[in-house]
Protein backbone atom coordinates (compact mmCIF):
# COMPACT_ATOMS: atom_id res chain seq x y z
CA UNK A 1 0.00 0.00 0.00
CA UNK A 2 1.45 3.36 -1.08
CA UNK A 3 1.13 6.30 1.35
CA UNK A 4 1.30 9.80 -0.08
CA UNK A 5 3.77 12.05 1.77
CA UNK A 6 1.08 14.74 2.09
CA UNK A 7 -1.03 12.34 4.18
CA UNK A 8 1.59 11.94 6.87
CA UNK A 9 0.43 13.65 10.09
CA UNK A 10 2.48 13.92 13.23
CA UNK A 11 0.15 13.87 16.28
CA UNK A 12 2.08 16.26 18.46
CA UNK A 13 -0.15 19.25 19.08
CA UNK A 14 -3.56 20.63 18.16
CA UNK A 15 -4.10 21.54 15.41
CA UNK A 16 -1.98 18.63 14.28
CA UNK A 17 1.07 19.78 12.26
CA UNK A 18 1.01 18.34 8.76
CA UNK A 19 4.30 17.65 7.03
CA UNK A 20 4.13 18.64 3.37
CA UNK A 21 5.80 16.57 0.68
CA UNK A 22 8.51 19.22 0.35
CA UNK A 23 9.40 18.89 4.02
CA UNK A 24 9.18 15.13 3.75
CA UNK A 25 11.83 15.12 1.11
CA UNK A 26 13.81 17.85 2.88
CA UNK A 27 14.71 15.58 5.74
CA UNK A 28 14.73 15.82 9.52
CA UNK A 29 16.04 19.42 9.72
CA UNK A 30 13.15 20.75 7.61
CA UNK A 31 10.61 18.74 9.62
CA UNK A 32 12.00 20.14 12.86
CA UNK A 33 11.70 23.68 11.48
CA UNK A 34 8.00 23.15 10.61
CA UNK A 35 7.20 21.63 14.01
CA UNK A 36 8.81 24.51 15.89
CA UNK A 37 6.93 27.07 13.80
CA UNK A 38 3.54 25.38 14.20
CA UNK A 39 3.84 24.59 17.90
CA UNK A 40 4.95 28.13 18.66
CA UNK A 41 1.67 29.37 17.16
CA UNK A 42 -0.37 27.49 19.78
CA UNK A 43 -1.82 29.32 22.84
CA UNK A 44 0.40 29.37 25.88
CA UNK A 45 -1.81 27.31 28.21
CA UNK A 46 0.84 27.32 30.90
CA UNK A 47 0.55 31.07 31.27
CA UNK A 48 -3.26 31.13 31.14
CA UNK A 49 -5.05 32.10 34.31
CA UNK A 50 -7.83 29.92 35.72
CA UNK A 51 -10.12 30.58 38.69
CA UNK A 52 -9.28 28.66 41.86
CA UNK A 53 -11.12 25.30 42.06
CA UNK A 54 -13.19 26.42 45.04
CA UNK A 55 -14.43 29.47 43.12
CA UNK A 56 -15.48 27.30 40.19
CA UNK A 57 -17.29 24.90 42.49
CA UNK A 58 -19.06 27.76 44.27
CA UNK A 59 -20.11 29.30 40.95
CA UNK A 60 -21.51 25.97 39.75
CA UNK A 61 -23.37 25.48 43.03
CA UNK A 62 -24.91 28.95 42.78
CA UNK A 63 -25.94 28.31 39.18
CA UNK A 64 -27.51 24.97 40.14
CA UNK A 65 -29.40 26.54 43.06
CA UNK A 66 -30.71 29.31 40.82
CA UNK A 67 -31.82 26.76 38.21
CA UNK A 68 -33.51 24.69 40.93
CA UNK A 69 -35.35 27.82 42.13
CA UNK A 70 -36.68 28.39 38.62
CA UNK A 71 -37.67 24.74 38.23
CA UNK A 72 -39.56 24.64 41.54
CA UNK A 73 -41.39 27.85 40.59
CA UNK A 74 -42.29 26.39 37.18
CA UNK A 75 -43.63 23.14 38.67
CA UNK A 76 -45.70 25.12 41.16
CA UNK A 77 -47.43 27.19 38.45
CA UNK A 78 -47.77 24.44 35.84
CA UNK A 79 -51.26 22.98 36.50
CA UNK A 80 -52.86 20.11 34.60
CA UNK A 81 -56.46 18.83 34.58
CA UNK A 82 -57.37 15.95 36.87
CA UNK A 83 -57.91 13.69 33.86
CA UNK A 84 -54.36 14.35 32.67
CA UNK A 85 -52.78 13.69 36.06
CA UNK A 86 -54.92 10.65 36.93
CA UNK A 87 -53.00 8.10 34.79
CA UNK A 88 -49.71 9.22 36.36
CA UNK A 89 -51.11 8.74 39.87
CA UNK A 90 -52.72 5.37 39.08
CA UNK A 91 -49.53 4.07 37.44
CA UNK A 92 -47.80 4.44 40.81
CA UNK A 93 -50.69 3.00 42.80
CA UNK A 94 -51.92 6.37 44.07
CA UNK A 95 -55.31 8.04 44.18
CA UNK A 96 -56.11 10.28 41.22
CA UNK A 97 -56.49 13.98 42.07
CA UNK A 98 -60.02 15.30 42.53
CA UNK A 99 -59.36 18.42 40.45
CA UNK A 100 -56.68 20.35 38.59
CA UNK A 101 -53.28 19.90 40.22
CA UNK A 102 -49.94 21.62 39.79
CA UNK A 103 -46.90 19.46 39.07
CA UNK A 104 -45.23 20.40 42.37
CA UNK A 105 -48.20 19.04 44.34
CA UNK A 106 -48.17 15.90 42.21
CA UNK A 107 -44.43 15.41 42.74
CA UNK A 108 -44.87 15.92 46.47
CA UNK A 109 -46.71 12.60 46.67
CA UNK A 110 -44.38 9.90 48.06
CA UNK A 111 -45.04 7.47 45.22
CA UNK A 112 -44.44 9.94 42.38
CA UNK A 113 -40.99 10.37 40.87
CA UNK A 114 -39.64 13.21 38.75
CA UNK A 115 -39.63 11.16 35.57
CA UNK A 116 -43.36 10.49 36.03
CA UNK A 117 -44.26 14.15 35.51
CA UNK A 118 -41.94 14.85 32.57
CA UNK A 119 -44.68 14.07 29.98
CA UNK A 120 -46.91 16.67 31.65
CA UNK A 121 -44.60 19.59 30.87
CA UNK A 122 -45.82 22.14 28.34
CA UNK A 123 -42.65 22.46 26.31
CA UNK A 124 -40.55 24.07 29.04
CA UNK A 125 -36.95 22.81 28.64
CA UNK A 126 -36.07 19.91 30.92
CA UNK A 127 -33.22 20.86 33.29
CA UNK A 128 -30.14 18.72 33.80
CA UNK A 129 -30.25 15.80 36.21
CA UNK A 130 -28.52 17.58 39.12
CA UNK A 131 -31.09 20.39 38.98
CA UNK A 132 -33.97 17.89 38.80
CA UNK A 133 -32.69 16.07 41.89
CA UNK A 134 -32.35 19.33 43.79
CA UNK A 135 -35.85 20.48 42.80
CA UNK A 136 -37.40 17.11 43.71
CA UNK A 137 -35.70 17.10 47.12
CA UNK A 138 -36.90 20.62 47.88
CA UNK A 139 -40.48 19.82 46.90
CA UNK A 140 -40.77 16.44 48.62
CA UNK A 141 -39.16 17.60 51.88
CA UNK A 142 -40.49 21.17 51.95
CA UNK A 143 -42.67 20.46 54.99
CA UNK A 144 -39.85 18.86 56.95
CA UNK A 145 -37.40 21.63 56.01
CA UNK A 146 -39.88 24.30 57.07
CA UNK A 147 -40.43 22.61 60.45
CA UNK A 148 -36.69 22.38 61.00
CA UNK A 149 -36.29 26.02 60.04
CA UNK A 150 -38.85 27.04 62.66
CA UNK A 151 -37.06 24.89 65.24
CA UNK A 152 -33.72 26.52 64.39
CA UNK A 153 -35.23 30.00 64.59
CA UNK A 154 -36.82 29.25 67.92
CA UNK A 155 -33.61 27.86 69.31
CA UNK A 156 -31.72 30.91 68.03
CA UNK A 157 -34.07 33.10 70.06
CA UNK A 158 -33.41 30.87 73.06
CA UNK A 159 -29.60 31.03 72.70
CA UNK A 160 -29.09 32.80 76.02
CA UNK A 161 -31.86 31.02 77.91
CA UNK A 162 -30.43 29.85 81.24
CA UNK A 163 -30.75 26.22 82.34
CA UNK A 164 -31.01 25.77 86.14
CA UNK A 165 -28.05 23.84 87.49
CA UNK A 166 -30.44 21.52 89.32
CA UNK A 167 -32.46 20.71 86.17
CA UNK A 168 -33.47 17.04 86.33
CA UNK A 169 -32.81 15.59 82.90
CA UNK A 170 -33.68 12.10 84.13
CA UNK A 171 -37.28 13.14 84.77
CA UNK A 172 -37.86 14.34 81.20
CA UNK A 173 -39.25 11.65 78.93
CA UNK A 174 -38.40 11.85 75.24
CA UNK A 175 -34.70 12.74 75.22
CA UNK A 176 -32.54 10.59 72.99
CA UNK A 177 -30.30 8.33 75.06
CA UNK A 178 -27.11 10.02 73.89
CA UNK A 179 -28.62 13.48 74.28
CA UNK A 180 -29.64 12.80 77.89
CA UNK A 181 -26.23 11.37 78.74
CA UNK A 182 -24.40 14.36 77.26
CA UNK A 183 -26.66 16.92 78.95
CA UNK A 184 -26.17 15.23 82.34
CA UNK A 185 -22.40 14.96 81.83
CA UNK A 186 -21.77 18.52 80.65
CA UNK A 187 -24.59 20.32 82.52
CA UNK A 188 -24.74 23.25 80.06
CA UNK A 189 -25.57 26.63 81.56
CA UNK A 190 -27.63 27.86 78.59
CA UNK A 191 -29.64 26.45 75.69
CA UNK A 192 -27.01 27.87 73.33
CA UNK A 193 -24.26 25.85 75.00
CA UNK A 194 -26.49 22.75 74.94
CA UNK A 195 -27.05 23.20 71.19
CA UNK A 196 -23.32 22.91 70.55
CA UNK A 197 -22.88 19.61 72.41
CA UNK A 198 -22.28 16.78 69.95
CA UNK A 199 -25.02 14.18 70.26
CA UNK A 200 -27.73 16.59 71.43
CA UNK A 201 -30.31 16.73 68.64
CA UNK A 202 -32.70 19.56 67.67
CA UNK A 203 -35.51 17.39 69.05
CA UNK A 204 -33.66 17.16 72.40
CA UNK A 205 -33.27 20.94 72.46
CA UNK A 206 -36.93 21.53 71.61
CA UNK A 207 -37.97 19.21 74.44
CA UNK A 208 -35.58 20.99 76.81
CA UNK A 209 -37.09 24.39 75.93
CA UNK A 210 -40.62 23.05 76.43
CA UNK A 211 -39.75 21.89 79.95
CA UNK A 212 -37.96 25.14 80.74
CA UNK A 213 -41.13 26.99 79.70
CA UNK A 214 -43.22 24.74 81.93
CA UNK A 215 -40.94 25.39 84.88
CA UNK A 216 -41.09 29.12 84.23
CA UNK A 217 -44.89 29.09 84.10
CA UNK A 218 -45.12 26.96 87.25
CA UNK A 219 -42.76 29.32 89.07
CA UNK A 220 -44.77 32.32 87.90
CA UNK A 221 -48.02 30.74 89.08
CA UNK A 222 -46.48 29.99 92.48
CA UNK A 223 -45.36 33.59 92.88
CA UNK A 224 -48.83 34.90 92.04
CA UNK A 225 -50.35 32.71 94.72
Amino acid sequence: MRVEPDALVLTFARPRPVLSSAVFHGGLAAARHVLVAQVSDQPDHASATFPPPEESLAARARARDAAADREVAYLARRAVPAGTAAPVARARGGEPPAGPVDLASLLRRPEIRYEDILPLRDGEPIPEEAVRREAETRIKYAGYVERQRRVVERLARMEGRAIPRAFDYESVRGFSREGREKLIRFAPETVGVASRIEGVTPADLSLLVVHLDRRARAASSGEKR
